[in-house]
């Protein structure tokens, strides 16, 4: 799985399964023949004792009464996608995960790829019926597609010791191999050589003035004013003829209305910089830089929430990425932080590190807010 989504999907299937009661109605089905097997169990434990004989004898049926519960036919199958879908959709995922898994595994293995295992035969052509089911349920505003956890836990796993079959047949797996202490999971520090985006977001105390966040109005915002050109140290942007700029570590800085900024954090506004990213070079590279700078944002905000995949675009004939993000504004309401939206877009330096814009606003207010940071990041420039 590439995605916290397309893994909820695979648990939401298997979960289905169990909802629909799948395999109680199979074993059902074999009432008599669980019943033989199940006294019989019981008889060679006591006829044949705890020798091999008796192992043997449970074996065999533990093995071949197992398989009862395995036999979900096609119709078993569609039924579990179908509500493993309407799950995925309920619990907020993007429902789009599961027929992306069901991709993902085609290519891996072929057409066939879905039936891995007799216990769940292909019941055909799934990503077409499982789109068309997505395509009758009314659209999510914001669908969790993954998060940063997911990436850390994906990055983890990769890491692990894998075995084949013949390997856990054999008992491989019950060999010790924690003995020598746990794996050393590989991190991600892309700042390592300079100050962290979150860091560089922070203007000088006071630099806009204010005690506490409050709420602007699309005047104040600048909705519609005339954009002016931004120098900075190392990069020049358009934005509203209100907003000004705050100067940053390495050149970096902090784009913002009057009242957007302070000493309480970001409410509205854009954080510009750069980060170390080990040679960004092709798309490839570009997309790896991308997310593991939006883990390192993530981590060092209390943990954000990833709205969508890596949105590939081109600025100004240069390859970029985007990708939306949620979290919690410094604007509370009521008692309540707001739910806050924030628009990533990396682009590579001529070095292979990344230029990188972080847009900034209460989720209420984003989409109004969105073709003016289209205009922002069109016009940024690197010096």
């Amino acid at each position: 799985a590439h995605s916290e989504a397309q893994l909820a999907g695979v648990l939401a299937h298997e979960s289905s399964h169990v909802v629909l009661r799948h395999s109680t109605c199979n074993m059902k089905k074999q009432q008599t023949t669980n019943l033989l097997a199940g006294v019989g169990s019981i008889a060679s434990r006591i006829l044949l004792g705890n020798g091999s004989a008796g192992q043997l004898g449970e074996a065999i049926i533990g093995a071949s009464n197992g398989l009862y519960g395995l036999r979900m036919s096609r119709d078993d199958e569609k039924q579990a996608d179908l509500l493993g879908t309407h799950i995925l959709y309920d619990t907020g995922y993007d429902p789009r995960g599961l027929p992306q898994f069901f991709e993902i595994i085609e290519a891996k293995y072929g057409a066939g790829g879905s039936q891995l295992l007799t216990d769940h035969p292909n019941p055909g052509n799934r990503t077409q019926y499982v789109d068309a089911e997505i395509a009758t349920m009314p659209r999510l505003a914001n669908p969790l597609v993954t998060s940063a956890a997911f990436t850390r836990m994906h990055q983890a796993s990769l890491q692990e010791r894998t075995f084949t079959a013949q390997q856990v047949k054999d008992g491989a797996w019950k060999s010790g191999s924690y003995a020598a202490g746990p794996p050393q999971a590989g991190t991600v520090a892309i700042s390592q050589n300079g100050p962290s985006p979150s860091q560089q977001a922070s203007p000088t105390t006071g630099q806009y003035g204010g005690d506490g966040p409050v709420a602007l109005t699309r005047t104040q915002l600048g909705v519609g004013a005339r954009m002016a050109t931004i120098r900075a140290q190392t990069f020049q942007i358009s934005a509203p003829s209100n907003w000004q700029v705050a100067s940053g570590a390495n050149g970096g800085g902090t784009v913002a209305p009057v009242g957007g900024v302070g000493t309480f954090g970001l409410v509205y506004g854009a954080v510009i910089g750069k980060a170390p990213a080990n040679g960004v070079a092709d798309e490839d590279s570009l997309a790896i830089a991308t997310q593991k700078l939006a883990q390192q944002i993530s981590e060092e905000n209390g943990g954000l929430r990833q709205l969508s995949l890596i949105q590939p675009m081109t600025l100004n004939g240069r390859l970029a990425n985007g990708m939306e993000l949620r979290g919690r504004s410094p604007l509370v309401e009521n008692g309540m932080a707001l739910p806050e939206h924030e628009w990533l877009v990396a682009m590579p330096t001529s070095d292979g590190d990344l230029h990188y814009v972080i847009f900034v606003a209460p989720e209420r207010d984003f989409s109004m807010l969105k073709p003016m940071f289209q205009a922002m990041v069109t016009s940024f420039r690197p010096e």
